[in-house]
């Protein structure tokens, strides 16, 4: 198989899981529910990507509050929950990426080309997710130092 077809069969694998891990991402992304529905009780809520700004509707009397209103601790919760969506990308994106390059490696032949091909997207790799985890990291700090002890409880980063 000459090599642009290779090239071609990764990029559409690519687009293909890039696909699955954007719909899975929508999947994590609860909607919000009804405008009937009090978002101080309701878990739907409290899940989507963005957990405040929501009003209340009184059925009886029509009349809209703003029921949580966005603070900072917000903007950390929303910036969390991206990074996990683009953590989960970048673990499958990442294997792709170490399972082409081992591929090249083996397919190699002894060539020093292919190999340095080879070696540099290992560490094209590496340093992708390690910016990813980096992340991870900064999000982590934020939010232990800016969150209650009751927000760090809902968190999946705490332990």
């Amino acid at each position: 198989m000459d090599r642009r077809r290779i090239i071609k069969r990764v990029l559409l694998a690519t687009v293909a899981v890039l696909a699955l891990v954007t719909s899975a991402t929508a999947v994590y992304a609860t909607p919000a529910p009804q405008p009937s529905v009090d978002p101080r009780t309701d878990t739907a809520y409290k899940q989507a990507y963005v957990p405040c700004g929501y009003t209340y509707t009184n059925t009886t009397t029509g009349e809209r509050t703003l029921v949580n209103p966005c603070d900072f601790p917000d903007l950390l919760e929303l910036g969390r929950r991206l990074i996990t969506g683009w953590i989960m990308a970048a673990v499958i994106i990442g294997t792709m990426g170490f399972a082409y390059a081992g591929y090249l490696y083996i397919t190699a032949m002894g060539s020093e080309e292919k190999i340095k091909h080879a070696h540099s997207i290992f560490y094209k790799v590496v340093m992708g997710i390690v910016f990813m985890l980096s992340a991870w990291l900064i999000v982590k700090v934020f939010e232990n130092t800016f969150l209650t002890p009751e927000q760090q409880e809902r968190s999946f980063l705490k332990g």
